[in-house]
């Protein structure tokens, strides 16, 4: 936290407190990356009492959690991110989509032969490809947290904030993590933890910068007011919903392979990059913003005040990019 008292700071705790966890504790920092960093930092100050800070974490293949040194460790979505940097220990498993995937108990096998210090993932991968965890997935990572009692590490900085119908992506889920982290339209990074991971020591974690500047925390806080007061997470699964399922009626047009998505945080994939690279192309020059996720999947995330005209708009300019 900061050296002195901040009213920014004072209300932006107060806000998150009533959206995250019971019987959290929150750690504000600049970014999403840092808000990684100091959750492992976290999990690694806790298991240290028991175990050497040398085990491994794990996360998963095609994760994104930053590019900051610690966090890239974790990261795998793209090589070039990571070259020539030395990592600290890393186990990988398979992030599975489906409940049948045979690698579904992944987390099981590795951490009945390995010991580790904490299992790191998100809930809807980003950067990887907006893929979508299962459900047993996410439940057997808690399973399997508890089991070896290990903290479970959540990665919120993109799914986070109300983008896919809840606060966060995992309450999809019916399950907790012990660490959380956020950022991005929260416009600071966050920490969050239970509190029996608390070092209790203070300096322990990062800076007494503490989240950035007093307006980056005014604004955050205010964007939770206005998420609760608009109903956005409301509209953000009614209007998902909507999206979603006009996107899918034009799977198999030029290229369209797949729609998925939870709320406003939807991927769309194609049947190979250059398909993708020319609909994005053709999208921004007809005003439409998209961006690439993965290998040749792109990203829709309008903003959670999204209207049924805009919706219709853009389903009327999307057929246009994949038809001609």
């Amino acid at each position: 936290g900061q050296d002195f008292y901040c009213k920014e700071h004072a209300e932006l705790s107060e806000r998150v407190a009533s959206i995250i966890p019971h019987g959290f504790k929150t750690f504000f920092i600049n970014s999403g990356a840092e808000a990684v960093e100091n959750a492992i930092k976290i999990a690694y100050r806790k298991m240290s009492t028991t175990t050497p800070s040398t085990l491994p974490g794990v996360s998963c293949v095609n994760a994104f959690h930053g590019r900051t040194l610690g966090a890239l460790s974790f990261t795998f979505s793209k090589p070039v991110q990571k070259k020539g940097y030395p990592e600290l220990p890393v186990l990988r498993i398979k992030f599975c989509t489906s409940d049948s995937d045979p690698e579904i108990d992944g987390a099981e096998k590795l951490l009945a032969e390995n010991r580790v210090a904490f299992i790191l993932s998100e809930v809807v991968q980003g950067e990887g490809g907006y893929n979508i965890a299962s459900r047993q997935f996410v439940q057997n990572l808690r399973r399997c947290a508890d089991k070896y009692g290990v903290p479970l590490i959540l990665d919120e900085v993109q799914s986070g904030m109300g983008r896919t119908g809840k606060w966060w992506a995992f309450e999809h889920h019916g399950v907790r993590p012990d660490i959380m982290s956020a950022a991005k339209a929260l416009q600071v990074g966050m920490a969050a933890y239970h509190a029996r991971l608390d070092p209790g020591e203070q300096g322990v974690l990062s800076s007494t910068w503490g989240g950035g500047s007093r307006i980056d925390m005014a604004v955050g806080a205010k964007i939770i007011e206005v998420i609760k007061k608009d109903r956005l997470l409301d509209n953000a699964t009614a209007m998902g919903a909507k999206l979603k399922k006009g996107l899918q009626e034009l799977v198999g047009k030029g290229g369209m392979a797949d729609v998925r998505g939870l709320g406003l945080m939807i991927g769309i994939e194609f049947d190979n990059k250059q398909s993708r690279d020319e609909r994005l192309a053709r999208a921004f020059k007809k005003g439409l913003l998209l961006l690439p996720a993965g290998q040749k999947a792109m990203r829709v995330i309008p903003p959670l005040t999204i209207t049924e005209e805009e919706v219709q708009g853009g389903f009327e300019l999307m057929s246009h990019v994949l038809s001609g």
